[in-house]
């Protein structure tokens, strides 16, 4: 039997059922320390070493939450969340990167519809701050879909 748990933030309490989370980094490092800030976190991590190996568990697994890097060989962090959208278009991106831009947060956030970015080295309070608002986005877009589909159903 699967258990709602209980996630706070600022002051809010919302409850999480089976909190998919996909994490992709091509270093192994990296994903280890990512996976060892969230361990505390009532999420289930999946973890890919590339943008291949992440689209590849997202069409196994949904995710609420991807979390990328933005620089990975072959493809780029932007361009995997752009495929990411395709299979799975109400994930709430988070992207991470060691070198921000203007041109990186512009095309992040008003292109590539990234939730939030985050640099390299980060904080893992902030870090654990940003997963939890993007899983609270991730609800707040399912209960507008749902308050949109009840409002149509007025209108007929």
């Amino acid at each position: 039997m699967l258990q709602l748990q209980p996630v706070h933030f600022h002051g809010q309490e919302t409850h999480v059922l089976e909190t998919h989370i996909l994490i992709v980094d091509d270093e192994q490092h990296v994903l280890q320390s990512l996976s060892r800030a969230l361990h505390a976190e009532p999420y289930i991590l999946h973890l890919a070493s590339g943008a291949e190996q992440g689209l590849d568990l997202l069409k196994q697994q949904p995710c609420k939450v991807v979390l990328s890097d933005q620089q990975m060989p072959g493809r780029q962090g932007l361009e995997f969340i752009r495929e990411v959208k395709e299979i799975q278009p109400k994930a709430v991106c988070i992207l991470l990167t060691g070198k921000g831009s203007l041109e990186l947060y512009e095309e992040a956030f008003f292109e590539t519809d990234v939730f939030n970015l985050l640099l390299k080295p980060w904080d893992t309070r902030q870090l654990k701050a940003a997963v939890r608002s993007a899983v609270l986005q991730f609800g707040q877009q399912s209960e507008q879909k749902a308050t949109d589909w009840r409002h149509l159903r007025f209108l007929k």
